[in-house]
Parts: C-alpha cells; structure tokens; sequence
C-alpha cells in the first residue's frame, strides 16, 4: 500500500462511531425533552377533565339508521308536537 493512503484512511471515521456532538445541542436535547414532558401533562389533565365531562353530561347520540338525535327524555317525539 502507498504511504499516501494511510493518512486518508486514519482520517476516515468508523460508521459505529457517532460524531461528537454540536456544540449547545444538549441543551437543545434538554429544552426539547421538558417540552415533551409539559405536552404529556398537559395531555393527561386534558384526558381527565373529558372523563370527568363526560361522567357528568354524556354525549347525545345519532340513531344510527336515520342519523336524526333522539328526543331527549320526556320530550314527546315530532309526530305528536303540536
């Protein structure tokens, strides 16, 4: 082998290695990663507060063969509203 090419094969890096880091992108890394952690909390409040909805006024549902929303309870249906 020539001498000439071993300085470009030392100067090669190995694909298993990874290059050393940016400078301030562990900081970025760790703004990002508190950001995530704030949606997540914010994701589970959310979550909660629909349960809790949703325990206290359920949602009206659509029949599912005319699409129409059922009368709600005591209400007479249209045929017999005058």
């Amino acid at each position: 082998m020539p001498p000439s090419a071993e300085p470009l094969r030392a100067k090669r890096s190995s694909p298993s290695v990874p290059p050393p880091p940016a400078p301030g992108l562990s900081d970025a890394a760790a703004a990002l990663s508190g950001a995530a952690a704030a949606l997540h909390d914010a994701a589970a409040a959310l979550e909660g507060a629909a349960a809790r909805l949703a325990a206290i006024r359920p949602r009206a549902r659509t029949s599912t063969h005319t699409g129409a929303t059922p009368t709600p309870p005591g209400t007479p249906p249209d045929r017999e509203r005058t």
